[in-house]
């Protein structure tokens, strides 16, 4: 939703996310995981809406001793601000996450800042989307499994926003430009 004002256009909070593209495989190389139960079930398996192909699991499910806070995180490489995360249960077995927590960093791993809670999916099908309270920026996300129904098993996909405040060039009439542009 926009608001108009004379001399700039201001996007107010609410506003259209965007996928990260951890489905469509942009970040395959950059994900990683406590643990997994093996090859077929890797975290290449963790797109949202994957399906089983080739004997290949439709989702990341952590090793089967890794029941104590599995996690599973991506590095995106450079800062996002994100807003959002999607989640969904394994897609041939009746295995989800019930609840999780987010972690994040702009740096590094070892310098994880605590999110808030979530409650997550009662089905293995359903994708559930869950926004934070303030969008963060983030280059690390971590999120840990905190209970889970049969296995701990997911699919899951990250939301972004571009939040830039748009000011109008005031020597023409030209479109309004990202600040600092």
């Amino acid at each position: 939703m926009l608001s108009i004002n004379t001399n700039k256009i201001i996007y107010k909070h609410k506003m259209i996310d965007y996928l990260v593209g951890i489905s469509y495989g942009d970040f395959d190389d950059k994900i990683t995981a406590s643990s997994e139960y093996n090859k077929d079930y890797s975290v290449k398996g963790c797109k949202l809406n994957k399906t089983m192909t080739n004997g290949h699991a439709s989702s990341w499910s952590a090793a089967g001793s890794d029941k104590e806070n599995p996690w599973i995180q991506v590095d995106l490489g450079s800062e996002y601000l994100i807003n959002a995360v999607s989640l969904q249960g394994r897609g041939d077995a009746a295995q989800w996450v019930t609840r999780f927590r987010i972690r994040y960093s702009l740096t590094n791993e070892n310098d994880l800042r605590n999110l808030d809670e979530f409650e997550g999916n009662k089905d293995n099908t359903s994708v559930v989307k869950r926004y934070f309270r303030e969008p963060i920026k983030a280059r690390i996300i971590r999120l840990y499994v905190l209970g889970f129904h049969e296995h701990p098993s997911l699919r899951w996909e990250l939301h972004y926003i571009i939040d830039k405040k748009c000011e109008k060039n005031n020597n023409n009439n030209s479109a309004p430009t990202p600040s600092g542009q």
